[in-house]
This record gives C-alpha cells, sequence and structure tokens, in this order.
C-alpha cells in the first residue's frame, strides 16, 4: 500500500474534500498573533454572511498561518543567531512601530473589516482552522475572488457556485 501525504490543495476539488466548512465572512477582529519556532499564527473571529458548505455559528474563532506581526511578537519566533546572521539594525522607533508581514506564496491575510471565502477544518478540540496555507483563504473584492495576493483572480458566484454544488 502507497500512501501519498501531498495532496494538491490548489485543485478546487481536493480542497472541498479537506474542507470541513466553507463561509462568505468578514473579519470581526484579530485577537492574537501567535510565534513558535520561526512559524506565525493569526487568530481571529469572524462574523459568517453565508454557509456554502457545512454547518457553523454566525460568529466564530479560526486560526490561519502568518499574519501582520508586531515586532516584538516577530522576534519571539525567531533564534538569536537567526537574528544576528540577518544582520538586521532596528532602531528604537522601527521596534515601537514595526509591523511585519510574515506570509507563505502571497497567501492573504485576514485584515480585520475584509470579506473572505474560508475554506475551514474543524480540530478535535472543537477550533477551526484554514486549510492548506494560503488555499484556504480567498479575498473576496467585489465580484472578484483572490486566490492568492496578487494572482488567481476567479469570479466570486462561479466559485460559490461550485461549492455549493460540492
Amino acid at each position: 500500500m502507497s500512501i501519498s501525504w501531498a495532496k494538491d490543495l490548489a485543485d478546487m476539488d481536493v480542497l472541498l474534500e479537506e474542507t470541513d466548512v466553507a463561509v462568505v465572512a468578514s473579519v470581526k477582529s484579530i485577537d492574537q498573533i501567535e510565534a513558535s519556532n520561526g512559524f506565525y499564527w493569526t487568530h481571529a473571529t469572524i462574523e459568517v454572511s453565508e454557509i456554502l458548505k457545512g454547518e457553523v455559528p454566525d460568529s466564530l474563532s479560526i486560526t490561519t498561518p502568518g499574519g501582520y506581526v508586531p515586532y516584538d511578537v516577530y522576534v519571539e519566533g525567531i533564534a538569536p543567531e537567526a537574528m544576528e546572521k540577518a544582520d538586521v539594525d532596528w532602531t528604537e522607533e522601527e521596534k515601537r512601530n514595526c509591523v511585519v508581514k510574515a506570509q507563505a506564496e502571497e497567501q492573504n491575510l485576514l485584515q480585520e473589516g475584509v470579506e473572505y471565502i474560508l475554506f475551514l477544518t474543524k480540530s478535535d478540540d472543537g477550533t477551526y482552522a484554514t486549510v492548506g496555507s494560503y488555499h484556504g483563504i480567498m479575498r473576496i473584492d467585489g465580484e472578484k475572488v483572490w486566490r492568492k495576493e496578487n494572482a488567481g483572480i476567479f469570479d466570486k458566484e462561479e466559485i460559490m457556485q461550485s461549492i455549493r454544488e460540492s
């Protein structure tokens, strides 16, 4: 028997197979940015305006990789020797006011008040997380949907209909 751990989440059918819940939602609040071993996580509360797949309450907390990370949280996630090797000389003002954009492959990062189509999976502890890094976050921009920050533009109604029909 052969087991493949790699899944092509760029394929909508595969993405939907991995998705417990798909919703149209806006970010009500960014509740916490967490650093762990060089990885960053955004914990947010979303307001659901439409359920496309599955069942969830109108408001729920989700976790997604990456985020807009304040300097103090950013450096928590990096080993001191890595900071020295990077040779970044932050001024005190930059340390107080800096926000680092921590993202993978131009993923859409959650922002308060912005509307998204979110593909979520429910964890054993009852919390929800986005599926497959940037694959599970599609930013809505009028009648278009952005799969990545600056790429992957789709028609919003076509995407929503394909999710409903899955």
